[in-house]
């Protein structure tokens, strides 16, 4: 008996000039064009399903099929297979996966997409072989790492020009300031290298060394060692952190920088370099934060799973690391705040330390000089608030016995980054607060108010008065123009403003000829109008503010280490993108669903992702695996996965979204790149409703009788924020509009990705970027959703996002692993 072909895709039967997946039973429903498949492929013939070369893959060895290597896309048996062991496939009858288009949508012209062009990042050979070689990128040369004993006093750099030598050439005292060492040697406790380490370099000679050798060492009295405690103002104490006299034992790695030659000349590349103490057993493993919503509106929550060792009697100490108020650069040491030290327990919430005040989040501050207010308006004492804004990173050290846990410093993202700190008074007492006098029937009233964020940045929230809370005053005080204080029957408005605890008031005097009670009637109704004009005001962001793990639902590591871990990259029937192997394997893994990742191939390679950051990749890429808000956790080099909905709800999104995005894909076919894009970006727009409601629920922590504002359980579908809910429902918010566009334009042929920032005056945001004639532009499609101008934000360069649609990409977010951002950039 013939055995049946194995897994693959195959030419298609109904459709020559396509590809279709055989699952080695039976042809299934999904198709692709060659420009989307592996680099091997299969034809049917009637001699027999002779592997062929396809075009390069866009996602390389896991993407529609390709194999772990990027070559054979079987699972089992030969290669290749002579025509006697060999079965044709009959072609089952032909399944549409359809979703709601709609009739004002683009009429669909169901021909074949042909060869498209590829994309250059996304796309490669697929192989998942790690690699010793250094790695370029970002400007800098990632060279393979080096461990190091944190016992060790000095990191010895073979040169052949002295210290003294060289000094004396740059005109720097031998035993003055260590600023020289900026821009030549420098030390740092992350990849990104934006926590700077103080950072010693000396020299050391001797008859046994043949060349000269700079030694490299952290400074011991830095900061890192200790930390100021600000958690009772009766205190201001410092106390020891890390042992003073271990060099390198203070973080979980260090990033050495170097900037110069053997000769002590200018690198045209900076050369980085990891340097991974070997802790002693008596260490505790690190600690990681996560980052999600606390108990209360626009409060922030930590959380962190105890290392193996720990009990209730081992205390946690919440660091935070940040430029001082003085540093002039961003290169400067780093100082250290000792937050709160908690012990026993798992979690900080900053809403266990709020006063009630208007007040939040002060613990958390990303900034050490003068918020953007103070800045326009206070009389700023400094220049440098946008610096230290930026950058500051949080970490959890275990501690109990003499032993403690490594540091590894984590950046907040947007989410965090924008959360509120407190009104921006200095701009209210500018320009006069708007909710103060007479505010009639609400009609004129400015719909938010503009909070100074723990970034220190200025933005704008909105304000939702409360239909219940309408307080007659029957004789309220009220000043006239002239000065004169009378008493007058008024209304007084209690209300909140959105994603804060803070409150607001407002007074509607009572007009002439109308009674209280007719006007706290009309009042009621005018209320409703106002809340509801006010959040539909709200800048069209909508970017999902829960992390990756949510604080009360953690996934169990010991659970989960029972687990077989998938150690391949498999063939999978979707398309799988990612800038690095790692993130391949992951997204193609989490296709079926597997819990227990591993990615330990690629864990001495220069330059790889961490999982973390490869998983971020791996999940805002690849918009089929946006259902739910899965669980993640990392263990080492293993991802865990906890996906929320079972395996057949999944698959039965992802097959809707893709068939539907392929559908439309074809209707651009022939068209050139640009006109795709304009194409794709008009469907949506013809298509799909924002979804303000799912802003409002997500942001909301409370009930407002009148408005529908709440909080989304974490094992929501999260529709608006995936592309089922731009195919099956018609609605979506920022997420949701950029997936869906980036899963049309790519099954159309175009290199396009999603981008992950922040508008200025709106917080998180979602938006793409598409390569058109070998150029990157932008395209919002979730702004171009307006009755004004549906291409206004079409094909522009990012610069071109003035105004309130001014923008910045977030690099913590990982959207494309941060070394390899720049290379997407616009103009």
């Amino acid at each position: 008996m013939a055995q049946a072909p194995a897994p693959g895709w195959y030419a298609d039967p109904s459709d020559p000039r396509g590809l279709r997946w055989w699952d080695g039973a039976q042809w299934t429903a999904h198709t692709a064009h060659t420009a989307h498949t592996a680099d091997t492929a299969h034809t049917t013939d009637s001699a027999a399903p002779v592997r062929e070369t396809a075009r390069e893959a866009v996602g390389g060895g896991a993407e529609h099929g390709g194999g772990a290597d990027g070559g054979s896309a079987e699972r089992g048996g030969d290669a290749e297979r002579s025509s006697a062991d060999s079965a044709e496939p009959a072609p089952p009858r032909r399944r549409r996966l359809w979703a709601r288009l709609g009739a004002a949508g683009i009429a669909l012209v169901l021909v074949a997409a042909g060869a498209l062009a590829l994309p250059r990042l996304l796309g490669g050979s697929g192989s998942e072989a790690a690699s010793t070689e250094p790695v370029v990128a970002g400007g800098l040369k990632y060279m393979p790492p080096i461990r190091v004993h944190p016992s060790e006093e000095y990191f010895d750099i073979p040169m052949q020009i002295s210290l003294d030598e060289y000094l004396e050439q740059i005109g720097e005292e031998r035993y003055g300031t260590t600023e020289w060492t900026q821009g030549v040697v420098e030390l740092y406790a992350d990849r990104n290298l934006t926590v700077a380490i103080g950072t010693g370099v000396t020299e050391r000679t001797g008859p046994e060394r043949e060349t000269e050798s700079w030694s490299v060492y952290p400074h011991a009295w830095n900061d890192t060692a200790w930390g100021s405690s600000r958690t009772d103002p009766s205190e201001n104490v410092e106390q020891q952190v890390f042992d003073v006299d271990v060099y390198w034992s203070q973080f979980s790695e260090y990033w050495m920088k170097r900037s110069v030659d053997l000769h002590g000349e200018p690198l045209d590349v900076p050369m980085v370099t990891q340097l991974i103490p070997e802790h002693s057993t008596d260490v505790f493993e690190p600690v990681i934060p996560e980052f999600s919503r606390g108990a209360e509106d626009g409060s922030v929550k930590l959380s962190w799973r105890a290392p193996e060792g720990a009990d209730d009697r081992t205390e946690y100490l919440i660091m935070r690391y940040m430029p001082s108020a003085l540093s002039a650069t961003e290169e400067d040491a780093w100082s250290t705040d000792l937050i709160s030290v908690v012990t026993g327990a798992l979690s900080y919430d900053t809403t266990d330390t709020r006063d009630g005040s208007q007040i939040q989040n002060i613990e958390l501050l990303l900034y050490s000089g003068d918020s953007a207010d103070e800045q326009e308006y206070g009389g700023a004492l400094s220049s440098n608030a946008k610096l230290n804004s930026t950058n500051a990173h949080f970490a959890v050290v275990a501690r109990q016995d003499g032993r403690f846990s490594p540091a590894m410093p984590v950046a907040p993202d947007v989410s965090l980054r924008s959360q509120p700190h407190s009104l921006a008074y200095n701009e209210l007492r500018e320009h006069g607060d708007p909710s103060r006098g007479d505010v009639g029937d609400l009609s004129e009233l400015q719909t938010w108010l503009p909070i100074t964020t723990i970034d220190g940045a200025t933005r704008t929230m909105p304000i939702q008065f409360d239909p219940e809370q309408i307080e007659p005053k029957p004789d309220a005080l009220w000043e006239s123009d002239d000065g004169t204080i009378s008493l007058q029957p008024a209304v007084k408005l209690h209300g909140k403003i959105v994603g804060t605890t803070m409150t607001t008031s407002s007074t509607s005097k009572v007009p002439d000829g109308t009674s209280m009670t007719e006007w706290v009637d009309q009042l009621t109704a005018f209320v409703l109008a106002f809340n509801e004009r006010a959040i539909s005001e709200q800048a069209a962001t909508g970017g999902k503010t829960l992390t990756v793990e949510d604080a009360d639902h953690m996934i169990d590591i010991a659970e989960y280490r029972k687990l077989a871990v998938a150690d391949e990259t498999p063939q999978v029937p979707y398309p799988v993108y990612g800038t690095h192997p790692m993130v391949k394997r992951i997204a193609a893994n989490m296709y079926l669903g597997e819990p227990a990742i591993d990615v330990s191939l690629w864990k001495n390679e220069p330059g790889a992702p961490a999982p973390r950051e490869a998983y971020q990749e791996a999940i805002t890429q690849n918009p089929l695996l946006n259902y739910g808000t899965p669980l993640v956790a990392y263990d080492g080099d293993v991802v865990f996965i906890d996906y929320i909905f079972s395996q057949e709800e999944r698959d039965a999104a992802i097959e809707l979204s893709f068939g539907a995005a392929q559908e439309v894909a074809q209707s651009v076919s022939g068209l050139s790149e640009s006109e795709q894009a304009r194409v794709i970006n008009q469907w949506i727009v013809d298509n799909v409703e924002y979804d303000y409601e799912s802003v409002a629920e997500l942001e909301g922590g409370s009930l407002i009788p009148g408005m529908n504002i709440g909080t989304i359980p974490y094992d929501s579908e999260f529709t608006a924020w995936s592309p089922i809910g731009v195919f099956r429902d018609g609605t979506a918010v920022c997420q949701g509009y950029a997936q869906a566009f980036a899963l049309i334009a790519r099954e159309a042929g175009l290199d396009t990705i999603i981008v992950v920032g922040e508008v200025v005056d709106g917080g998180a945001h979602a938006w793409n970027r598409v390569n058109v004639g070998g150029e990157w532009k932008s395209v919002d499609p979730t702004w171009n959703d307006s009755d004004e101008n549906s291409e206004r934000y079409l094909l522009i360069n990012e610069s071109d996002y003035t105004g309130n649609a001014e923008r910045n990409a977030d690099p913590t977010t990982n959207w494309i692993i941060d070394i390899n951002q720049e290379q997407f950039n616009t103009p």
